[in-house]
């Protein structure tokens, strides 16, 4: 399965049309995890 996954990533037009929805996600998800880390760090104080 990860060798199919990286030929259509690589060879087709898959790769192009994930990657951004990939970035997208990791954007979301590292602004979760800073609204979260100042909510903990304002709690404590």
């Amino acid at each position: 399965v990860p060798f199919i996954t990286f030929i259509l990533y690589k060879f087709t037009s898959f790769g192009p049309w994930l990657l951004p929805r990939i970035r997208k996600n990791n954007r979301i998800l590292n602004n979760l995890n800073d609204e979260n880390n100042h909510m903990t760090l304002r709690d404590s104080e």
